[in-house]
């Protein structure tokens, strides 16, 4: 199934904007949350360069993996993260990404143990800059994302990785629960009309 970019931008907003959530109409997004999801996509978030530009009179199309790719750019955005270094992590590590939402349920199962993203920095920017470390989008701040499922693979990971202290901060966010509940409202969306009313 494939969406407009005002479907998956009320779909996202739904699922960020919590108990305050209400039935809203596609134009009725609060304009900072358009603006914000719109930004990522114009800086190459949740769009193939195939798709990016250049194509006059033809609308785009988003898929659920794309739309999850904008999620994980907003709950970024959310812990204070430059908008560039996320956009730049979100491209370089699109495959990754595409792949972990493919492996997660499509709807909330009863029991299910959460599974977690979790993105580590590589190192201060500092250090990035005067090693020239670079890749074909830029410096890219992070280490390729880790998908775990449950919580005990979590605590894990993170004691692990404080014994050998390689890796002291993390940034973990629950992507199943964002999975389900952007499909559900992705399949809630209004239907954009076209032509004459």
């Amino acid at each position: 199934m494939v969406y407009k970019r005002a479907q998956v931008i009320w779909s996202l907003w739904c699922v960020f904007a919590g108990p305050f959530r209400s039935r809203i109409a596609l134009n009725e997004v609060p304009p900072t949350f358009a603006r914000r999801v719109s930004n990522l996509i114009d800086l190459g978030a949740g769009i193939s360069k195939a798709q990016a530009a250049g194509k006059t009179g033809v609308d785009r199309e988003y898929g659920v993996e794309e739309a999850f790719e904008l999620g994980i750019g907003l709950d970024l955005l959310g812990v204070g993260l430059h908008q560039r270094e996320i956009v730049n992590f979100l491209v370089r590590f699109r495959d990754e990404l595409s792949g972990h939402c493919k492996v997660l349920a499509a709807t909330a199962r009863p029991g299910a143990e959460p599974a977690f993203l979790v993105v580590r920095p590589v190192g201060l920017k500092e250090t990035l800059r005067k090693e020239k470390i670079a890749i074909e989008t830029g410096p890219v701040a992070f280490h390729a994302p880790l998908l775990l499922n449950g919580k005990a693979k979590l605590e894990a990971a993170i004691l692990k990785s404080n014994a050998s202290m390689d890796d002291r901060r993390f940034i973990v966010i629950e992507v199943s629960d964002l999975k389900t509940k952007l499909i559900a409202a992705l399949e809630d969306a209004p239907e954009i009309k076209r032509g004459r009313r």
